[in-house]
């Protein structure tokens, strides 16, 4: 999607620099990449107008017309908007997470490993050249015929001049970052391609389109043959797709075994397992979840390190493991509790981020962040939201029947939550 909106933003950027208008558009294609993916996707998007400067220094002037302070404004709206309304939901977290761990991290190496930036100059390039054999190959010849023989016509010569910036000005940044991954360069790879599939069009021209037809059936059909194979059979080898096929065989067991209100701890990230199950909860750590499970409200919790969660215990503990997967060989995913069954008790304890919360006659319809939607199953219920972190978080709930609310909560502070009584009771 990241890769879509990038290409979609660089090609309304270049048709408004040679038609002088529609920048508006260019602006809000920017703003969906950024909503994506962050900030990089205005520059990548951005990256083939600098073009401009190269036509005006060696061709006719071709100046960026058009501009004006409402596009800017716009993308400002737009993404300065939706990170606003961000914080005001999650608060310091989001700046933790966006800013200083992905954004800030990505930028001076410390989330990748302690690399500085410039390290490893030539992998976004090697990984280019191998990931996209053997096309890549006919890209170099075309990046190559741009720089010594541009195109005669001027319009010709302004679009692959685009293409030619586009795809570099995004290689260097991605050169410069200590942040590597092959799937990085996506939304540099259109520019490439068109540039390939010029001189692939070059080299085809005196072939007969009957055989090129025939050509690209016969290699679409073994391409597409050896991907399913490949998908097929990939899980009999591949950890990785044994893992995604494990979470998904748990969230059936749970969905068939578990009563529809019994809340879930996620004692990791476990994102595949949630994604079957159709919620986006922030998980807790294995230390939190094992005060939980000491508890004395019945506490259930997916687990993937299941030896991290158990060295968080006292010894001799009596841990119920209700089931795992895969049912044969190196469990994957597991799901643990202080209850030797599923049945629904009187009082429930799940960790929610950095929140422990207790349930007594109330089901957890959802958690968002760090919001909850609660349903009242009888009269006088009630839910206990204990921030368990070093620093005051906002919570917040909203009762099926009633409206939202939200408070901020001191470290260690509890917020004990009503069916019958509107508001809060501190503790």
């Amino acid at each position: 999607m990241f890769a879509f909106f990038v290409t979609a933003a660089a090609l309304t950027g270049y048709r408004a620099w040679s038609a002088g208008r529609g920048w508006g558009w260019f602006w809000l294609l920017a703003a969906a990449a950024s909503l994506t993916k962050g900030p990089l996707g205005l520059v990548l998007a951005a990256g083939g107008l600098v073009a401009a400067g190269w036509e005006w220094r060696s061709g006719p002037p071709a100046r960026l017309r058009g501009l004006h302070w409402s596009g800017p404004l716009l993308w400002l709206g737009l993404v300065g908007g939706w990170f606003a309304l961000a914080y005001a939901a999650v608060g310091d977290e989001l700046i933790r997470k966006m800013v200083m761990h992905e954004l800030a991290g990505h930028v001076t190496g410390t989330d990748a490993g302690g690399l500085k930036p410039f390290s490893q100059p030539f992998h976004a390039w090697l990984y280019f050249l191998s990931r996209y054999l053997p096309w890549s190959v006919f890209a170099c010849v075309g990046f190559w015929r741009v720089w010594r023989h541009p195109a005669g016509s001027e319009e010709e010569r302004r679009f692959e001049r685009f293409l030619f910036c586009w795809f570099w000005l995004g290689l260097l940044l991605f050169t410069l970052a200590p942040h590597k991954r092959p799937d990085l360069l996506l939304p540099l790879v259109p520019a490439a391609a068109l540039l390939a599939g010029r001189e692939l069009a070059r080299l085809l021209a005196r072939v007969r389109p009957v055989r090129i037809w025939r050509a690209t059936i016969v290699g679409s059909v073994t391409i597409l043959a050896a991907m399913f194979a490949y998908t097929r059979w990939e899980g009999t080898w591949n950890s990785s797709m044994a893992e995604a096929r494990a979470m998904e065989a748990m969230a059936q067991w749970w969905k068939a075994q578990a009563p529809a209100d019994l809340p879930l701890t996620f004692a990791d990230p476990l994102m595949t397992l949630q994604f079957h199950l159709d919620r986006h909860q922030f998980h807790t750590s294995p230390a939190e979840a094992a005060k939980l499970l000491q508890g004395e409200g019945a506490c259930f919790v997916a687990v993937k390190d299941l030896g991290a969660l158990r060295r968080c215990l006292p010894a001799g503990f009596g841990l119920y493991e209700l089931a795992h997967q895969p049912a044969d060989g190196k469990p994957c995913v597991g799901l643990v509790s202080n209850r030797p069954t599923l049945a629904v008790p009187s009082s429930v304890s799940v960790g929610i981020g950095l929140f422990a919360v207790r349930l007594h006659g109330f089901e957890l319809v959802r958690a968002s962040w760090n919001d909850l939607v609660l349903q009242s199953l009888r009269s006088r219920a009630t839910a206990t939201i204990r921030d368990t972190s070093l620093q005051p978080v906002w919570a917040g709930y909203r009762l099926t029947t009633g409206r939202a609310e939200r408070r901020l909560l001191a470290p260690g502070e509890s917020w004990t939550i009503l069916s019958d009584a509107p508001g809060y009771v501190a503790r």
